[in-house]
């Protein structure tokens, strides 16, 4: 903190992730999580998720810089309503920090595919292969009806929401952008983390036509990497390889 080249000052966000293990329970008006309680680290060090309570329901606690996270409508989010998607619960704010209360979840997709010795490998059961790719459209399926395009389909973002009744439920919440899809107006649902290369579209990774903007065809095109994914346990699609049955 005092070093005397700003460039090489500590910011204020890495001094909060040093500083909480010592005042590990934080209290945010009726959202609470224990710092140590950490469920996952996605994107960033210092978006996380961590095991919390609402009024003293348990839930998960996504944290994400506010650099990283613009939301200006959570009562939007939370009317979101479908057995896929995963519920945002609370929403609350410090002065470095968005805190997003949502359905607290066992695993995300990519964990299932960790090697057996990996710690966090998730070792519980999942949907069939035809519920975990029906689940997964049918909750992107709502989220276009709802004129919403997701943005960041991914493994990490495909979450399993317990042991004793699996279901895949779509995450990412933290941000909502207007964007304009063949003239409509549709709006952005990203949590401000670019999505995994290999599940993007050609059209995003070329940048010309759609000027990196996501759209509802890019999202099926993700889905569809998601489902080679999780079929093979391969993320080849945009790495040079077409699969021809998925």
């Amino acid at each position: 903190m005092i070093e005397n080249d700003p460039e090489k000052r500590i910011s204020l966000s890495k001094v909060i992730d040093q500083l909480t293990p010592l005042h590990p329970t934080n209290r945010l008006s009726l959202l609470q999580y224990d710092s140590r309680n950490l469920l996952c680290s996605i994107g960033t060090p210092s978006s996380v998720y961590h095991v919390g309570t609402f009024e003293g329901s348990p839930l998960a606690v996504k944290r994400v810089p506010w650099k990283n996270c613009t939301t200006k409508s959570f009562e939007e989010l939370k009317r979101l309503d479908h057995s896929n998607i995963v519920r945002l619960l609370h929403f609350d704010q410090d002065d470095l920090y968005k805190y997003f209360g949502m359905e607290l979840h066992v695993a995300s997709m990519d964990q299932f595919f960790l090697p057996e010795d990996d710690p966090k490998k998730y070792n519980g059961p999942i949907p069939s292969e035809e519920q975990f790719c029906f689940q997964l459209i049918s909750g992107l399926e709502y989220i276009h009806e709802q004129n919403l395009v997701h943005g960041s389909i991914k493994p990490t973002n495909v979450l399993i929401s317990s042991r004793k009744d699996p279901q895949i439920k779509l995450s990412d919440f933290g941000l909502t952008t207007s964007s304009l899809n063949d003239g409509h107006s549709t709006k952005r649902l990203i949590s401000g983390f670019l999505s995994s290369q290999y599940c993007l579209a050609p059209e995003l990774l070329e940048c010309d036509s759609t000027d990196g903007q996501s759209t509802k065809e890019s999202d099926i095109f993700a889905a569809g990497s998601v489902f080679f994914y999780f079929l093979s346990n391969k993320a080849a699609i945009c790495l040079g390889m077409q699969p021809t049955k998925y």
